[in-house]
């Protein structure tokens, strides 16, 4: 999700640079097309995590994921094997249902 905010963010700066007039060149009227365009016109797709080969480091990448959290999902894979569904991360100790539904559209166990 970084990379999404990242992007969007590169996007905003170089459409901003673009519209900004330069010194001896008259202001532009109206905002070009490019400004108004949706972001995720711009930013493309960032790959799911997939719980199941994903390392302590691309764990903490996810929102809510500290390192303790990290750590529990890894123990919980050594220990009762790969995630069937993105469901059994609610027995991993410090995911909760808020924090499932934080996680959902970014995980995987595929």
């Amino acid at each position: 999700m970084g990379h999404k905010i990242w992007i969007a963010a590169l996007a905003s700066v170089l459409v901003f640079a673009a519209w900004v007039p330069t010194a001896g060149a008259q202001a532009k009227t109206a905002a070009p097309a490019a400004v108004t365009a949706p972001a995720a016109a711009v930013a493309p797709a960032v790959a799911k995590v997939n719980v199941n080969k994903a390392g302590a480091a691309e764990l903490m990448a996810l929102p809510g994921i500290g390192e303790a959290t990290a750590a529990a999902i890894l123990e919980y894979r050594k220990a009762n094997g790969p995630f069937k569904s993105v469901n059994d991360l609610m027995q991993v100790k410090g995911i909760g249902e808020k924090k499932l539904a934080a996680l959902r559209d970014l995980v995987t166990v595929e």
